[in-house]
């Protein structure tokens, strides 16, 4: 992708689909998989995307280097400087909304990921902590951590700690598939039981600002509803 050309890192991520890639299972996580949990399609960011996403960046990040260092020769009008900068942020915007789509999930399918290293006070009682993710192509993220053997993506019946945010791309080369999350209300709900057998209580975590890394992430996509999945993508890209 030629360095500052937003128009050229769009094309590469759209030649670069799909976004994800469905990888084989082991047998033993086959054999264990519980009736509800079969029925469930775990994905994970393709290899080719993420490389695609990576050069891309790369590309935004020296446009937007370029725009901040000025450049305009001695003589040019003010309006065509302005009407340059005023075309890069649109570009600049094209490429994060095309982005975010590539990120944002469905509402069939969410992302998971072992929580155990952001939650140590959790896993300390929950050592399987799992956290679920659910990112609006609006910008509103839906974040919850619970216990790993919760199975298609519902907590009922075991604790959850969960809360409403707002998320946004980073857009940085050289962490290409990292998102923020912006968690102003923090977690509400039941935490893990303590020492005592069932002593599940109702616990909070403050307002909090978390990076993920949606390429250690699993997208998980409930089986039954995988085709208004792929018609979603589609209507997206038309």
């Amino acid at each position: 992708v030629p360095a500052g050309d937003i128009g050229a890192a769009i094309a590469a991520l759209e030649a670069a689909f799909p976004v994800f890639d469905c990888p084989p299972l082991s047998a033993a996580v086959t054999d264990s998989a519980s009736a509800d949990d079969s029925k469930l399609i775990r994905k994970v960011l393709a290899r080719r995307f993420v490389q695609a996403l990576g050069e891309a960046a790369a590309a935004a990040a020296m446009l937007a280097t370029t725009s901040s260092t000025g450049g305009c020769s001695a003589g040019v009008k003010e309006y065509e400087a302005i009407g340059e900068d005023e075309a890069e942020q649109e570009e600049e915007e094209e490429f994060e909304e095309v982005v975010v789509w590539c990120f944002a999930n469905t509402s069939s399918s969410w992302y998971e990921y072992p929580a155990g290293a952001d939650w140590p006070q959790f896993a300390e009682r929950c050592p399987d902590l799992k956290a679920r993710v659910h990112l609006a192509p609006s910008g509103l993220v839906n974040y919850s951590l619970g216990p790993q053997d919760a199975t298609n993506g519902s907590l009922a019946g075991y604790w959850s700690l969960s809360g409403e945010g707002c998320w946004r791309v980073l857009g940085d080369s050289a962490h290409p598939t990292q998102v923020t999350l912006e968690m102003c209300q923090g977690l509400a709900g039941q935490g893990p039981a303590g020492v005592q057998l069932n002593d599940k209580r109702a616990e909070s975590v403050a307002p909090f600002v978390l990076s993920i890394d949606l390429g250690r992430c699993v997208r998980v996509v409930d089986g039954d509803a995988e085709e208004e999945e792929e018609e979603d993508a589609e209507d997206e890209e038309q």
